[in-house]
């Protein structure tokens, strides 16, 4: 009987214990990072007086699944302490959690969901229905009226904040077309804003508070500026930011994009990633992420996009430079849209982008500013996918910042575009590897593929059999044939990427390092006696696949339509260069006047020239290189390039006076 007795009485303050626990506040739709990623968040409340441990509790979204999360063994939660459950959508483990913090594999879903958390045996101990939630506002429960609301400051492991709204204010509207505009000097352009509540809008770029400038009348501006604006009512959530930029006497032959944030994200020692800043580790080294608004406006000064956005910085080496390359992505933490709608490229037939690049131009941005772009478009036609490019003038804050190159950004979504997959689960599994590691999904499965070409004879059939089920080797005599004929000297930057069940794939990339006359991709590639560069073991795949009879005879096929389709200069290289050159002409004087560049039109000039000489005579370098490597014969040679030479000798041909580089 007392056993009985005190039974029940355990058992009645396990159920006193865990009706102490609550949900107090979720995040649904972040726009703070974590690990660099965006994760949805759940906080747990211990309102109780005694410790409560957690282990094995479920946590879910889903009554038929109580445990999609299952609290580790030893998680304790202090009374009067918050628990925060980061809900990742995926099984990858977190790093640098600190205590209380945990990772569940299962996301929020912003449109509004059920939360349950139950107890050992099931037991639903707590659960929340929430509605649909607004970027970057967090939703939670006051302990003071005992309602649940949505919060302006999220305030993730503490008491959430005294100020609760129920509704969010609807958006400003600017009376005046953004754009171009001419004026006459004297003269200025009276910006107009309505709403249903009052307005705050600031002129530097900068998102309104609610202690911004308060809207009484029109806006007079005299010169280029930005203007950001939202609706502030007291008893609602402050509107999403709207911005519109005003160009004045400052018209553009090409697009222009006009992005506005905070200075501090620029500036700031502590955050600003445009310089060093004061730690160890330099801010523009760092892969922090702030949010932006984004506009786009076509040749013809029309708007055609207009969202918030966020940005960080991309690149490597460049990141140093006084110029920085930008990925901007689309957050629906940020502006309730997961994409960019818009089609910035004429070659591609996507109507939409989840992210791009605005690219400095790297280590071309004293050159010619558009190698990259102008030869990874070479690529057009082949099997092989690659980064569509366009010139663009940016301005930050309303002030210029010269030209870049708008260029696709490689992840996962371009990836699926390129292929053609739209399916989201199938994209979040897609395998892309970066310098050998995994920037989405996993690199173990490429690494074992290369692990075992090292250690066996791709001569006998079962062996060339696995590599072929796993690899798509005419795509990667591709990538090798375009790195050669490009005479690359920069091959450590690889891109490699799987969809699920599928086989693995190169991207042309960061191939600026070419156009010029210096065989280093040839040897690095071919040469046997040449050590492999350290970012990847390109060279030994390529080796081992060269040793089978079969595989040499698709590759020489393949270095031959490549020369084909990519390199009669006539054809490919000399239009994109001719369309690039006209097109930056009117553009690089005040490009690099703003950026101080030790460059001059008639230097830059010379440079385009060095680099049409470099890519008429490239493909015939790396075709005497290729079959002296190879040890090819006379015959070999003519049956797989005696077209190939052919149409080179005539598309090819130096002009008058300069030297004949097509000897054998």
């Amino acid at each position: 009987m007392k056993k009985l007795l005190f039974l029940l009485c355990f058992f009645l303050f396990s159920l006193h214990a865990c009706a102490e626990l609550h949900f107090s506040e979720i995040m649904a739709d972040n726009g703070e990072f974590l690990s660099g990623e965006q994760y949805d968040w759940i906080e747990i409340y211990n309102s109780g007086p005694e410790d409560m441990d957690l282990s094995g509790f479920g946590l879910s979204d889903s009554a038929g699944d109580p445990w999609r999360f299952q609290f580790p063994e030893g998680a304790i939660l202090p009374a009067g302490n918050y628990a925060i459950v980061y809900c990742t959508g995926n099984e990858k483990p977190l790093p640098s959690l600190s205590e209380n913090q945990f990772a569940s594999p299962f996301g929020l879903a912003k449109e509004g969901e059920s939360l349950l958390l139950s107890d050992l045996r099931g037991k639903r101990i707590a659960s929340l229905r929430f509605p649909r939630q607004y970027g970057g506002v967090s939703y939670g429960f006051s302990q003071e009226t005992g309602e649940w609301g949505f919060f302006e400051s999220p305030t993730p492991g503490k008491a959430n904040a005294e100020k609760m709204y129920f509704t969010r204010a609807e958006r400003p509207f600017i009376h005046q077309e953004p754009g171009f505009y001419s004026l006459q000097e004297g003269e200025c352009l009276e910006i107009a804003l309505s709403a249903s509540g009052p307005i705050r809008y600031t002129l530097d770029g900068s998102e309104p508070s609610r202690e911004s400038s308060l809207y009484t009348g029109p806006i007079s501006i005299t010169e280029t500026t930005v203007i950001r604006a939202r609706t502030c009512d007291e008893k609602a959530l402050l509107s999403p930011c709207i911005a519109a930029t005003f160009l004045i006497n400052d018209p553009s032959p090409v697009p222009i994009l006009s992005l506005s944030t905070d200075e501090k994200y620029l500036y700031n020692d502590a955050l600003g990633l445009f310089v060093k800043g004061s730690g160890e580790t330099p801010n523009y080294l760092s892969d922090w992420e702030y949010p932006l608004h984004v506009e786009y406006f076509d040749e013809a000064g029309i708007r055609r996009l207009s969202q918030m956005g966020s940005f960080r910085l991309t690149g490597d080496s460049s990141r140093a430079f006084p110029q920085k390359s930008l990925a901007i992505f689309a957050r629906s933490a940020y502006g309730d849209e997961e994409q960019f709608h818009y089609a910035f490229f004429n070659n591609r037939d996507y109507e939409a982008y989840r992210s791009f690049v605005l690219r400095s131009a790297a280590s071309d941005y004293r050159f010619t500013r558009m190698k990259d772009a102008v030869m990874t478009e070479m690529a057009a036609g082949l099997d092989i996918m690659y980064q569509a490019a366009r010139p663009v003038i940016v301005y930050i804050n309303g002030d210029y910042a010269g030209h870049f190159n708008l260029r696709e950004k490689i992840n996962k979504h371009s990836v699926a575009q390129w292929e053609g997959v739209a399916d989201s689960k199938i994209i979040d599994r897609i395998d892309l590897i970066e310098n050998g590691h995994a920037q989405n999904g996993s690199a173990e499965d490429f690494s074992t593929l290369q692990n075992f070409v090292l250690a066996h004879d791709l001569n006998i059939p079962e062996n060339l059999k696995y590599v072929q089920d796993r690899l798509d080797i005419e795509n990667f005599f591709i990538w090798a044939s375009m790195e050669m004929c490009l005479l690359n000297k920069d091959l450590e930057n690889v891109r490699i990427y799987r969809i699920p069940d599928g086989k693995w794939k190169y991207i042309l990339y960061d191939v600026e390092g070419g156009g010029v006359s210096d065989l280093h991709a040839v040897y690095m590639l071919l040469s046997p006696d040449r050590t492999p560069f350290p970012a990847s073991s390109q060279h030994e795949l390529l080796k081992k696949l060269l040793d089978v009879p079969e595989m040499r005879d698709l590759f020489l096929k393949t270095f031959a339509h490549v020369l084909k389709n990519s390199f009669l200069f006539d054809q490919t290289a000399a239009s994109l260069l001719d369309q690039w050159e006209e097109t930056l002409s009117p553009l690089l004087p005040r490009h690099m006047e703003r950026w101080q560049l030790p460059l001059t039109m008639e230097k830059w000039r010379a440079n385009m020239e060095e680099t049409r000489n470099a890519l008429r005579e490239s493909p015939c370098l790396a075709l005497n290189t290729l079959c002296d490597l190879l040890s090819l014969t006379e015959e070999e040679r003519a049956h797989y390039f005696a077209e190939a030479e052919a149409l080179l000798e005539m598309h090819n041909a130096p002009p008058p006076n300069q030297e004949d580089v097509f000897g054998r």
